[in-house]
């Protein structure tokens, strides 16, 4: 419990340090790139205390720590460089929020963004955090999710760059609709990426441990999962891109989250 008391105070400090760039730079949009680096500082805070006190198992807890770091350093490089780069917020916030980052009040600002996402990495990060204090019962487990972690990170990468040379394209030469690469095989493989280096995570970091904590760990994938298809991820691209030139036919042929071979028409 230790270990994860210390994530804890790492998330804290990320995403206070999140809100207060967000007011300073007035904008909403940084909240998603203290998301993947929460993470990160969180699961260094974990391994830190759990090697110190000798509570788990070292080399299990540096695996995880190097598959959450993997995920982290790679999705907070790619989001940081658009958010950055943005002319304009994030709608999503300036409507949930009704007002810029400097005008809406900052403890609101510190609570209902940033505290919010504190406890969904809480929560999907469970796992992971309490990993370094366990021992390990099956270490195939853990090798098999790193492997699975990899596969994600490497899919969501291919994914976002997919998407990032799509965008750079001007108009008038793309397609109205990304169709071509992992994209003619799922409408969101960037999420599915995403989701699949969870449960990888959750392998090595869970399910490697036992019965016991396979179980009682099992909610963190699934509160990922959740959150990138049915709260928002996919709900809302899928909500964003209804009646776009293409986007029907698009739909009809292929999967919407799960890469699968392309339907015919």
């Amino acid at each position: 419990m230790v270990t994860v008391l210390a994530a804890l105070a790492g998330v804290v400090l990320v995403m206070t340090a999140g809100a207060v760039a967000s007011r300073v730079r007035n904008t909403f949009a940084i909240v998603d790139v203290a998301w993947p680096v929460a993470f990160g500082v969180g699961m260094a805070a974990a391994t830190t205390v759990g090697l110190a006190g000798d509570l788990g198992e070292a080399w299990r807890g540096v695996l995880v720590l190097v598959l959450v770091l993997l995920w982290s350093g790679r999705l907070a490089s790619h989001l940081g460089a658009r958010t950055f780069a943005a002319e304009e917020d994030d709608p999503r916030y300036l409507e949930y929020m009704g007002g810029s980052a400097r005008e809406v009040p900052f403890f609101a600002l510190l609570t209902k963004v940033y505290g919010l996402q504190a406890v969904l990495v809480l929560a999907v990060g469970y796992a992971a955090f309490v990993s370094v204090s366990l021992s390990v019962r099956w270490p195939a487990v853990a090798v098999a999710g790193a492997l699975v972690t990899v596969a994600g990170v490497v899919l969501e990468a291919i994914a976002d760059r997919q998407l990032a040379v799509y965008r750079a394209t001007p108009k008038q030469e793309r397609e109205p609709v990304l169709s071509s690469g992992v994209w003619s095989w799922s409408r969101h493989p960037n999420y599915f990426g995403e989701a699949v280096t969870w449960w990888g995570i959750w392998l090595s970091a869970g399910a490697a441990s036992g019965w016991g904590p396979l179980l009682w760990t099992l909610p963190a994938p699934i509160v990922l999962t959740a959150i990138v298809t049915v709260v928002s991820g996919v709900r809302i691209a899928e909500r964003r891109m209804r009646g776009r030139t293409g986007w029907d036919e698009y739909a009809a042929r292929t999967s919407v989250f799960v890469p699968l071979p392309p339907r015919r028409s």
